[in-house]
């Protein structure tokens, strides 16, 4: 496989991946300089395709975790900056969807586990709340996926107010267009989340089944409903500050904990 690269030898590799598949690939692109994790978050042969490591960071968040890889090579200014190109297009699509005058509220229920996923019936009433409190446009989200389309549909139909069904009818940068415009976002532990928090839309994260402090919304965590340590005391018998951090709580019914007020509350703070 390294004759593909044409007997090029790249100066750092920077192997920010952990699983096998990832780890056993790199091994085939030459590197003078192989940078990897520390030996607590190795596994799965990562040890063995490296050759440097970035320091232990205690209980840190994903992104922090991979920004020490800049830091590792002499980066020490932290910007987040997400620059995506996007076209006239995608903004005109966005356009089209906004209602002016009135808040727009995204909804994305989808994600790609589906045990992070909240009830259809819990996110129908809070669509209908925010419609009759706000006076809101909600806007539902998806991929193209039969499941995923399926699941925004089954939402649709409960809802007793007017939403917006658009699931599977944008691409990714159209998407991004559309959550920069919108007042809010409401999501589970998804890419749509971390889109919203990359162009500063406030951004409600529904979390349970993982512990937002690792991979919730970096951007405003202040706004997460957190259920995660609910989840371990139910599922785990445990206290969430017994468990070893980066542990899952994806059990049937862990999203459940999650109840309307709850979401309701946190859309309060940011549409009044």
């Amino acid at each position: 496989m390294q004759h593909h690269f044409n007997g090029r030898c790249f100066d750092v590799l920077l192997q920010m991946q952990l699983s096998l598949r990832a780890n056993l690939v790199s091994r085939f692109i030459p590197a003078k300089r192989r940078v990897g994790f520390d030996k607590k978050r190795s596994k799965e042969l990562h040890g063995v395709v490296i050759n440097e490591r970035i320091p232990y960071l205690h209980n840190c968040h994903v992104l922090d975790g991979l920004m020490q890889f800049a830091t590792h090579l002499g980066c020490d200014e932290k910007i987040m900056s997400w620059d995506i190109p996007l076209g006239e297009g995608d903004a005109e699509f966005a356009n089209k969807v906004i209602r002016q005058g009135k808040p727009n509220v995204v909804i994305s229920p989808c994600s790609s586990h589906e045990l992070r996923n909240w009830s259809v019936g819990g996110y129908a009433a809070v669509v209908d709340e925010i419609v009759l409190k706000y006076g809101a446009q909600v806007i539902l989200v998806g991929s193209p996926a039969a499941k995923e389309k399926a699941f925004v549909s089954e939402i649709e139909t409960q809802c007793q107010q007017t939403v917006v069904n658009m699931a599977g009818q944008d691409t990714l940068k159209q998407l991004l267009c559309l959550l920069k415009k919108v007042d809010l976002v409401i999501s589970p532990d998804s890419g749509p989340l971390h889109m919203a928090g990359s162009v500063g839309t406030p951004v409600i994260g529904l979390l349970a089944a993982s512990n937002y402090e690792r991979s919730g919304s970096y951007q405003f965590p202040q706004l997460t409903v957190d259920k995660y340590p609910n989840a371990i005391k139910k599922y785990l018998g445990k206290e969430v500050t017994t468990v070893k951090w980066g542990t899952k709580a994806e059990f049937p019914g862990a999203m459940d904990l999650i109840t309307v007020g709850d979401v309701l509350a946190k859309v309060k703070l940011v549409l009044t």
